[in-house]
């Protein structure tokens, strides 16, 4: 093999350098796309709500540079005698082509002019291609761009169906709110703002050795997932000093989880008990834990704080307003308002538990927390946005307690 085909690049890129006038085929094994409907409802929820976030009505175009980026993930390329065949990452991009088709056409309706079409197609000596070539989703894709539907035949297969419904969904995902002088403004962040890890080989071996490695990521299990992440967290060589913002999204679920059941985990092993993380990841036995926000999802409750139903998401989506719970416990109090779940929380995890006033009574090995960790743990009679704040900068401290600069030197709780 030689040095070019034994050489693996990863870079991040922004969906503009990714997307715009490039070509990419679709390798053979990956050509099904199989997203359902929550899966693209996800990615138009996540994307509208991160751009919302940082968007306020009266910015400036040139202000958008300063809007925080949305991290999308990887995608594996092999790069062969200057052609791209996607390995891994074809059911995002494909979907984000469908996005860009919809907008696309959603602008010629608001009377906007932004050059959209690059990312969806190419031109060369007058002859027009789509950027992500699948030889039998082209009448599907040119249906779509040109005529905003398209109606499959019998001769289609069940992936070019199943983009056609995409389509729709998208059409019914997308926020009216964005359907105004906003436009503009999230078509500049998702082209510049929107990073992917873009990994590129250049043989089909080490393409495939990579696709195998971001498999395995993503599927990791237990005790390999928290040494794997773990060792992330400190590879990045990050601190944990914007994590003010760290809210889940629909592609961070499974960290989220990861990151509650490791800070619970330690918090118990602190106080003497003897629970530990796969307690709460993945139980061997008993009921299993999920995310649960503190905050039911109930706009009506919290409009004395926020004026739009996005900004209230975007905080009850925050760490600092979830915790885990079992699954059963979970379900039959999660639309309670906080002072009714409080009295549940108490017989919790100390996590949770850490919320009320009675864990600070007569409970030496918790307090230990608090003065000889100095953790600002503190009960909470209410639960308003400045309490999901400080909750999160409880966490945070507990995660550079987990995380310190040296990782060799942390026991893996």
């Amino acid at each position: 093999m030689s040095k070019l085909e034994n050489k693996i690049e990863a870079r991040h890129r922004n969906l503009f350098d990714v997307l715009n006038e490039q070509k990419y085929t679709v390798d053979y094994f990956q050509r099904e796309y199989s997203w359902g409907e929550k899966h693209i409802e996800e990615l138009v929820t996540d994307l509208t709500s991160g751009f919302l976030s940082e968007y306020t009505p009266g910015d400036k175009r040139e202000q958008g540079e300063q809007y925080n980026n949305y991290y999308l993930g990887p995608f594996v390329v092999s790069s062969r005698d200057g052609k791209r065949s996607i390995i891994d990452g074809q059911q995002r991009l494909t979907s984000l082509t469908l996005f860009l088709i919809y907008l696309n056409n959603l602008q010629k309706d608001l009377k906007f002019s932004e050059k959209i079409e690059p990312m969806i197609f190419s031109e060369l000596r007058g002859s027009k291609s789509f950027n992500i070539t699948v030889e039998e989703r082209i009448p599907c894709l040119e249906g779509l761009f040109n005529q905003g539907e398209y109606v499959p035949s019998a001769d289609d297969d069940e992936s070019t169906s199943n983009m056609a419904e995409r389509y729709q969904d998208i059409a019914r995902a997308f926020p009216d709110e964005l359907k105004n002088d906003a436009f503009p403004f999230f078509i500049d962040w998702l082209r510049y703002n929107v990073i992917m890890v873009e990994i590129i080989a250049y043989s089909d071996e080490n393409a495939y050795t990579m696709y195998s490695l971001v498999k395995e990521i993503r599927g990791k299990e237990l005790l390999d997932l928290q040494v794997l992440l773990g060792q992330k967290l400190h590879d990045m060589k990050e601190s944990f000093s914007d994590m003010g913002a760290f809210r889940m999204h629909g592609q961070n679920k499974r960290f989220v989880k990861f990151l509650l059941a490791r800070i619970t985990a330690w918090c118990e092993l602190q106080a003497g008990m003897g629970t530990n993380f796969v307690t709460y990841y993945q139980p061997t036995s008993g009921k299993p834990f999920e995310v649960e926000h503190i905050w039911a999802d109930k706009f009506s409750r919290h409009k004395d704080e926020f004026e739009q139903e996005h900004e209230f998401q975007n905080y009850r989506n925050r760490l600092g307003d979830l915790v885990l719970l079992p699954r059963c416990t979970n379900q039959s109090y999660g639309d309670q308002p906080y002072e009714q779940k409080k009295a549940h929380y108490v017989k919790e995890n100390l996590l949770v538990k850490s919320l009320c006033p009675l864990a600070y009574e007569n409970n030496p090995n918790f307090l230990k927390l608090q003065t000889v960790l100095e953790l600002p743990f503190r009960p909470h009679d209410t639960f308003k946005k400045e309490d999901v704040e400080t909750r999160q900068e409880l966490y945070q401290l507990i995660c550079e307690r987990i995380w310190p600069d040296n990782l060799a030197d942390t026991e893996m709780a």
